[in-house]
């Protein structure tokens, strides 16, 4: 399911187990962990904005552990390190 919403979103875990999602858009290289709040909300707007319908609670929770799965057990490994964009006018 989640590869029929995000054909290009690349599953992995972290050398510690954790399970993420990598992607491109419009702004770059998105990575978040599977488990968190926004990538819950990634699906359902992307699921909206592919059937413009809202994706049912079960069948989110159901992506959501498949893509966990999948990134568990796909054999990729990443390291994630976090980057803070910081807006021009903030710099010295």
């Amino acid at each position: 399911m989640i590869k029929r919403i995000i054909p290009e979103i690349e599953l992995f875990s972290t050398p510690d187990g954790r399970p993420h999602a990598s992607w491109k858009s419009e702004s770059g290289l998105q990575t978040l962990p599977i488990r968190s709040r926004r990538f819950e909300h990634l699906i359902q707007k992307v699921y909206f904005e592919i059937y413009k319908d809202p994706i049912r609670r079960d069948e989110l929770k159901s992506t959501i552990q498949i893509a966990e799965g999948e990134a568990s057990f796909g054999g990729l490994v990443f390291d994630v390190f976090n980057r803070v964009r910081i807006p021009a006018d903030w710099l010295f």
